[in-house]
């Protein structure tokens, strides 16, 4: 039985006492613990074996003692749920390290190897680098947030002395009646003012203490390069903590915005002793994205930024009819040649999941954080899929043959049909059809794409075959065309300010926009693009992606 961690004397070649050799002194070990694959000295047999967590393993005595080769850098971090043990284990199927307590109460079926079996050499691990890049991009979202905030802080004083100043300028026109109705509007003003300043500097305040945490994984890792189980258990523990951190930030930055406020004065001032109405209103508007507060799509140019490669190993060509976001990091995509659904990480341009389909998908969309939906047009089927850890089927619709366009809102799944029959129906979560629509006359042939405005009053369905695109009401009733000058329009997507976007086979523009409102066309000139099939926007992060036809890759332009 060979047994990593022991330490010699360097002049007799005794066994040590690993414990008290992490703290620097060399006492000779008098015993070995079985469950810890640990030697103790007499001192420290005696703690081991009074200690209730401990009490009850298995001690060999110093003649029974074994023998074996030994690493020179044993970890002594110890655990946090049991305090006394050391982080000497690894999971390989959780990617954890733990105590010997840990892996026998969470573990039991896992393949649990002692660290130092599986730490040689791994200060040249690629996963170092990558909780280092984390690190250094967390770091930089922080700063980023934190200038932002700083900003919002001066802002938010700002618009409070702005408003006071409006309130009282227009309070000198008004009578002694008023005193109360200006102390009122005042104190919502502080209060919103207040409840800013609270929430700013409770971000700044947290994001200091994910940097200082960040900097002290930073510097143990520095400190020990060289000591690979040190390293190893300090990176495991890093990982794990980072991807709390992660959450953190993206959380901290959705609601890094302050209120936007204005004062509206009454038009019933003349009324105001009779009515006895407010003096005026403090109108709030929380401000969603600083990136686009001030430019819609509508004002925006798309320049191209890379390519994202999205065929898996041995797969023929791609052919992307169908994308939507799981996450910042994260598309889930439908490719209809090679019968399968996959997700792409963006940031690492690789295929992170796929999962092979029993019928080619045509399009996808997203239900919540952990589900997705994806029509299989041939059997006439909705899969639904599990998107957390990996893609996994949850369970199938059955709806009509030839399914195409899918979207979801609140609760609700849209979806269009190429059948005999062209129509939309709108279905609850279980399936069942709560609205059905046959476009009437000739009005469409093929609508393969569709997707409901922001606020789920219409849904928009594209076809390439009219060159139309239609308006739909909730519940999928006609109400009207909206362009007839397209050709071949699809990819449709609705922004959130209600700007439709579709492929336009034009020779020189791509894409066509359709205003909110006026819904006239308007030309978003696109570069690199030749035969462009899906589109996905993402607006937080004011990007584009497009597919192209047959094609192994998707191509990604910055909105600027």
């Amino acid at each position: 039985m060979e047994v990593s961690g022991r330490r010699h004397s360097r002049d007799t070649g005794e066994i040590l006492c690993q414990p008290c050799h992490g703290e620097g002194d060399e006492l000779p070990a008098e015993g070995y613990c079985e469950n810890c694959n640990e030697y103790f000295c007499s001192s420290c047999l005696k703690v081991h074996r009074k200690m209730a967590v401990t009490k009850n393993h298995v001690i060999k005595s110093k003649v029974e003692m074994p023998n074996a080769n030994v690493q020179s850098d044993p970890c002594v971090e110890t655990c946090d749920i049991h305090k006394t043990e050391i982080m000497k284990y690894y999971c390989h199927k959780h990617d954890l390290v733990g105590c010997g307590d840990c892996m026998v109460i969470d573990h039991k079926a896992c393949k649990v190897e002692l660290v130092s079996g599986v730490s040689n050499n791994y200060g040249n691990s690629g996963e170092i680098e990558m909780i280092k890049e984390k690190i250094d991009e967390i770091e930089r979202r922080i700063n980023s947030i934190k200038q932002e905030m700083k900003g919002n802080l001066k802002t938010a004083a700002d618009m409070k002395a702005k408003i006071v100043d409006e309130i009282k300028l227009f309070r000198k026109d008004l009578n002694t009646y008023l005193d109360q109705a200006e102390a009122e509007l005042l104190s919502e003003v502080e209060k919103l003012h207040a409840k800013d300043v609270v929430a700013q500097k409770e971000g700044l305040k947290e994001c200091d203490s994910m940097k200082t945490v960040i900097k002290q994984f930073q510097q143990t890792i520095d400190q020990h390069e060289d000591r690979a189980n040190q390293l190893f258990v300090t990176v495991k523990l890093a990982k794990k903590r980072l991807v709390t951190f992660q959450e953190s930030v993206k959380r901290i930055s959705s609601v890094k915005s302050i209120s936007r406020c204005t004062f509206e004065p009454s038009k019933d001032i003349q009324a105001l002793k009779v009515s006895q109405s407010p003096i005026g209103y403090i109108s709030v508007v929380t401000e969603i994205c600083a990136d686009l507060k001030k430019k819609t799509i509508v004002d925006m140019k798309a320049e191209f930024a890379r390519e994202l490669n999205v065929q898996a190993e041995n797969e023929r060509t791609c052919q992307i009819t169908g994308m939507t976001m799981i996450s910042s990091d994260e598309i889930l995509l439908a490719d209809h040649s090679n019968k399968s659904l996959k997700v792409i990480n963006i940031r690492e341009n690789r295929i992170a999941s796929r999962y092979s389909c029993s019928d080619r998908p045509w399009d996808v969309t997203m239900i919540n954080t952990d589900k997705s939906a994806a029509t299989l047009p041939v059997p006439g089927k909705i899969l639904v899929m599990n998107t957390s850890g990996g893609l996994s089927k949850s369970h199938t619709i059955t709806v009509k043959q030839w399914c195409r366009g899918i979207d979801h809102h609140n609760g609700k799944i849209a979806v269009s049909f190429t059948s005999i029959t062209v129509a939309v129906e709108v279905l609850n979560m279980e399936g069942e059809i709560l609205h059905h629509s046959d476009f009437p006359g000739n009005t469409s042939d093929f609508p393969h794409y569709l997707g409901y405005s922001n606020d789920g009053k219409s849904i928009f369905v594209s076809d390439d075959s009219k060159n139309i695109v239609l308006e739909l009401s909730a519940d999928g009733q006609l109400k009207t065309k909206i362009s007839e000058n397209l050709k071949g329009p699809s990819g449709l997507v609705v922004t959130k300010d209600g700007t439709i976007v579709v492929r336009h086979q034009d020779d020189n523009d791509k894409l066509a926009l359709l205003v909110p409102d006026t819904r006239k066309l308007q030309s978003l000139f696109v570069k690199n693009l030749k035969d462009p099939g899906a589109v996905l926007i993402c607006e937080e992060s004011s990007k584009m992606y497009i597919s192209e036809g047959l094609n192994m890759h998707i191509k990604v332009f910055d909105l600027k």
